[in-house]
């Protein structure tokens, strides 16, 4: 049963599906500027474009988006394990962020009894450092992590789903199959 295994709750996403008759786009583009960080970016679009009139549609959305950081690294002292090495290199901004990704979904449906929609969605995201800082040195006003490597992460997700639908007299028959694959990348400091 749907979310039936789920401890927390469960949420539920319902996208919009192509339309067999319109072809339709939209960009959406936002900016920002993040205290002691520098400028963000959003940039979103979908297009819906009818293939065969009132039985192939192909609809596809992506975005990009990027937001500065506002954390510093510093090396950390090799004599003090919490101070900073006021002769090491000093990384600005580490904990920026930055995703991308698509979803195209592909309608075929012969007549109004029956459909079958292929999807794909794939999602890429990159985190140059964590939201964390070190107390001490840093502290509410001075924001920093003293780290001798760089704490990057990076995870790549892939969802992959074919569904057919068939109407019959007092009856809805669904098939629902799907593929997922996540990769994640994480560095970390281990060395304090």
């Amino acid at each position: 049963l749907y979310g039936s295994s789920s401890m927390g709750g469960t949420v539920r996403y319902i996208t919009n599906a192509p339309d067999l008759a319109h072809v339709r786009g939209k960009i959406h583009v936002e900016g920002s500027v993040t205290d002691n960080g520098g400028p963000n970016e959003n940039v979103d679009g979908v297009v819906n474009i009818p293939l065969v009139d009132d039985r192939l549609a192909l609809r596809v959305t992506a975005y990009q988006r990027y937001d500065t950081g506002y954390i510093d690294r510093y090396r950390i002292d090799p004599a003090n394990y919490l101070a900073v090495d006021p002769s090491g290199p000093v990384k600005r901004e580490v904990n920026n962020y930055a995703t991308q990704g698509f979803r195209a979904v592909l309608l075929y449906q012969p007549d109004s009894t029956f459909s079958v929609t292929p999807s794909l969605y794939y999602q890429n995201v990159r985190l140059g450092g964590p939201f964390q800082i070190d107390v001490p040195p840093g502290g509410l006003d001075r924001l920093i992590q003293t780290r001798d490597t760089s704490e990057n992460t990076e995870q790549r997700s892939i969802v992959a789903n074919l569904s057919i639908h068939k109407t019959i007299p007092y009856f809805e028959l669904v098939s629902s199959t799907s593929y997922f694959d996540r990769e994640v990348t994480i560095h970390e400091d281990v060395s304090k």
